[in-house]
């Protein structure tokens, strides 16, 4: 992750690089702000330009042997530190047992969610937690930093989601950055800066980090054929700028699940009051897994909202393609404002309820029978 590579936040890396230039590097830093912004991955080209061996004004070379490991997020002084999840297998639970997991998914989006990494454990992840950074992972770092550094001059710590820390961690990392090794650098990135204890808090130098623009988020995908890159144009504001949550809706669209035909297959099932195809259906969405699941409720969420627009003949902004338009034109009969707020809400707790690990199956079968009872008030077949 180069600085280039970061749409916007010109102002951040422009203060980032002439710390650096200027050798007045704080010895513990944290970038917040909401989810999906920039924070992690200004704070990875951050340590990569403290690293670099043939720094540029603008940004690292990114063909120095120090880079050439940035790129895999493997440099021998740079230590990552996560929230993970205890399980029956590891006694000790250190973010070293997850790094190569870590690694591929920060790889693939850098502004990911607590939540996509705790889609990870999946089966291991049986409360539906978020992880948690604990003591034992304190104990690893002071260890870590005992040793002399391998190849840069400053060994870098980062600690991502810094706010999931438990108490005995955050006092003991608190007492590292009250007497840090020499050349060593704090870096935390955190959602909720208040969530930190105020000792460890009032130590540590705060970069602020505002959700993106959407010129900013454009410009990140502005390589892309004209299909995709309107869909992420329409996909900007309905996901609140956050770019990780537009990457992965993206990505989504290349799967091998279609989530339209799972959508109008459930809706007809349900106006029909077939239980038995609504039990195959409920089958098929609790075996998706709990990320594609919460995807799932979030187009079905666009598609009812776009069948609302289209009801009271405003034009959407949302990109369709021309089987979800036919759709919404059969569909949008079947709503109107009262049950598409009802159902919208239920949409939402069923995402809420997925995260924290709720059994999908009686789940979806649930929703299913409220919506029965929301979408049966006509008698128009589509």
């Amino acid at each position: 992750m180069l600085f280039k590579d970061i749409p916007g936040n010109f102002n951040i890396k422009e203060k980032l690089i002439n710390s650096v230039i200027n050798g007045r590097i704080a010895h513990a830093q944290l970038f917040c702000g909401p989810n999906g912004n920039a924070k992690l991955a200004l704070a990875l080209s951050y340590a990569r330009y403290v690293s670099c061996q043939n720094k540029r004004p603008k940004d690292s070379c990114g063909s120095c042997s120090s880079c050439k490991k940035y790129n895999n997020l493997e440099h021998p002084d740079l230590h990552l530190v996560f929230p993970v999840i205890k399980t029956t297998k590891i006694k000790n639970t250190i973010s070293d047992h997850y790094l190569n997991e870590w690694r591929n998914l920060v790889l693939d989006n850098a502004y990911l969610s607590i939540h996509d990494w705790a889609e990870e454990f999946k089966g291991e992840n049986k409360m539906g937690q978020t992880g948690m950074i604990y003591k034992d992972q304190a104990k690893s770092i002071s260890e870590k930093l005992k040793l002399k550094s391998y190849e840069s001059n400053y060994k870098v710590v980062l600690i991502w989601c810094a706010e999931l820390m438990n108490k005995d961690a955050a006092n003991k990392l608190l007492k590292l950055i009250e007497e840090p090794p020499q050349k060593t650098l704090f870096l935390l990135t955190t959602n909720s800066k208040n969530s930190l204890i105020k000792t460890v808090l009032s130590r540590l130098q705060i970069t602020n980090v505002s959700n993106f623009k959407k010129d900013d988020v454009l410009s990140y995908f502005d390589h892309l054929d004209s299909d995709q890159y309107k869909l992420a144009c329409d996909q900007v504001e309905a996901l609140n700028y956050d770019l990780g949550d537009i990457i992965k809706t993206l990505k989504n669209q290349d799967s091998d699940i279609s989530f339209f035909q799972l959508f109008a297959n459930w809706m007809r099932f349900l106006y029909k009051k077939d239980i038995c195809k609504i039990v195959d259906w409920n089958e098929k969405i609790s075996s998706i897994g709990r990320k594609n699941q919460i995807e799932f409720c979030n187009y079905s969420i666009n598609i009812i909202r776009a069948c609302l627009m289209y009801k009271i003949k405003i034009q959407t902004k949302t990109f369709l393609k021309q089987e979800e338009q036919e759709f919404i034109k059969k569909f949008s009969p079947y709503l109107n404002e009262e049950n598409i707020l009802i159902i919208v809400h239920k949409l939402e707790e069923t995402i809420y309820a997925v995260r924290r690990n709720a059994n999908s199956k009686i789940l979806f079968f649930n929703l299913s029978l409220e919506c029965i009872k929301l979408l049966t008030l006509k008698t128009n077949k589509f």
